[in-house]
């Protein structure tokens, strides 16, 4: 009787607040009182109660979720409206895959940009840490599956280093909401086969030479054509310059390909542009 007078009244206190979030809030103490009388309380042995509803489960893993790592709250949606137990859902998986580049678009990564982690680590890692959401697979897995140039160690190193930002909520919600708009959404490059796309006769440097010829830029020398050949590179396969055939293990050839958008003309653009059309075309994309 005791132990159902105090479910009862823990219950009310959850029944009594206006949404999800806020019921999880207030019955937090329970997971967190448990946790420190030995018991073993996590995502995946939570759900008091046989036949639970999916709103009773989201309250529960609600007042779990600040408890959990970082790539739990994603997987099990903490912070969104119903937050639920991931799913087995290979069909999403496999659309993701062809959705995401192995580095996340400079569009999308810039607002989500912290201390401590540059563009060229954290590209790779939000793609692979988009994978995470509502899924079961593993930090490695993830990696494997886009061909990330980073391993699992890495990508949690940088999810750890998000969700110690005081605009974690924030970034989790914007994780969450990215994964979802590309699971629902086409996206009109197939990554997966640009992945798998012979690249050896991308710009050649008889062809950069006569782009410059064309459009009057300067340079037109062999080393000039591999900067622009590892920049269209990555713009192409959605990997790093750094995984090309023609890319130099050298920071100062890395600043050179950052820097290289700085030089595009809209002549150059252009030029380059149709170059990758008609290379694509040649590989029947």
């Amino acid at each position: 009787a005791a132990s159902a007078a105090v479910g009862v009244v823990a219950a009310l206190k959850g029944l009594d607040r206006a949404d999800v979030v806020s019921a999880g809030d207030a019955l937090r103490w329970l997971a967190t009182s448990s946790r420190e009388r030995g018991s073993a309380v996590s995502a995946t042995n939570i759900g008091w109660g046989k036949g639970i509803s999916p709103v009773l489960a989201a309250v529960q893993l609600a007042a779990l979720g600040p408890l959990l790592n970082p790539s739990d709250q994603l997987r099990y949606r903490i912070g969104t409206p119903l937050p639920a137990r991931p799913v087995p859902d290979a069909e999403r998986a496999g659309i993701l895959v062809r959705r995401l580049p192995s580095m996340l678009w400079p569009t999308w990564s810039l607002p989500l940009a912290i201390p401590g982690c540059h563009q060229w680590q954290l590209r790779p890692a939000l793609s692979s840490i988009l994978l995470l959401v509502s899924s079961r697979l593993s930090l490695d897995e993830a990696a494997s599956v886009i061909d990330s140039p980073i391993e699992g160690r890495a990508v949690s190193r940088v999810l750890q280093l998000l969700e110690k930002q005081d605009q974690w909520p924030s970034i989790r919600a914007a994780l969450i909401r990215m994964a979802d708009y590309l699971a629902d959404n086409d996206v009109p490059i197939d990554f997966q086969r640009r992945r798998r796309t012979d690249y050896a006769m991308l710009l050649p440097d008889k062809v950069w030479a006569q782009i410059c010829r064309d459009t009057a830029t300067p340079g037109p020398q062999p080393a000039r054509a591999r900067i622009a050949r590892c920049f269209r590179f990555e713009r192409l396969s959605g990997y790093p310059a750094s995984a090309s055939l023609w890319a130099l293990d050298d920071s100062a050839f890395r600043t050179k390909i950052a820097d290289f958008p700085r030089q595009l003309t809209p002549d150059l653009a252009q030029a380059l542009n149709e170059h990758a059309h008609a290379f694509l075309a040649d590989q029947g994309i």
